[in-house]
């Protein structure tokens, strides 16, 4: 079947494009000299030449954007901020461990019964 079709067995001899293929096709001779993005090409584009001006965030955009605007002021966390934090608020007291919260933790409770027991052994031994 693939040897009755003249379309292939003309075309079982190409392993690659060779400069005269190149060279017979229009669209290929066209860009040949296209290394990149040339000054005319860039100029002829709408959406490039419409934002060529732009290097960044200039000061006009950002206070365009109402989330950027309400936060310029921030350089850390306010006063006014932690207080209005529930978490917060609910552990401004906390400074440290409290014997209430060690004797909480049953991590600590047998950690601290191990070293009673340890102390009490190396005492009897010493004697």
């Amino acid at each position: 079947m693939v040897s009755a079709n003249s379309d292939v067995v003309a075309n079982t001899a190409k392993v690659g494009y060779t400069d005269a293929l190149v060279s017979a096709n229009s669209d290929v001779v066209a860009n040949t000299a296209k290394v990149g993005y040339t000054d005319t090409l860039v100029s002829a584009n709408s959406d490039v030449v419409a934002n060529t001006a732009k290097v960044g965030y200039t000061d006009a955009l950002v206070s365009a954007n109402s989330d950027v605007a309400a936060n310029t002021a921030k350089v850390g966390y306010t006063d006014a901020l932690v207080s209005a934090n529930s978490d917060v608020v609910a552990n401004t007291a906390k400074v440290g461990y409290t014997d209430a919260l060690v004797s909480a933790n049953s991590d600590v409770v047998q950690i601290l019964l191990r070293l009673v027991i340890q102390t009490h052994w190396f005492l009897q031994i010493q004697m």
